[in-house]
């Protein structure tokens, strides 16, 4: 998923931005969210963390 940033011209790639946070949007809140379970929620972020 991509979006568009009218402050700098470009695209802002929202995954890295939603799922690889710091510090870290809460599961519960992602996962409501996006009408997912919290497995879902943790592998997401799991390929998007940094390190």
């Amino acid at each position: 998923m991509t979006v568009f940033n009218s402050q700098l011209p470009g695209v802002v790639l929202a995954a890295q931005s939603l799922f690889g946070a710091e510090p870290e949007i809460p599961d519960a809140v992602l996962a409501k969210s996006f009408q997912v379970d919290a497995d879902t929620i943790k592998l997401l972020k799991s390929k998007f963390r940094k390190g």
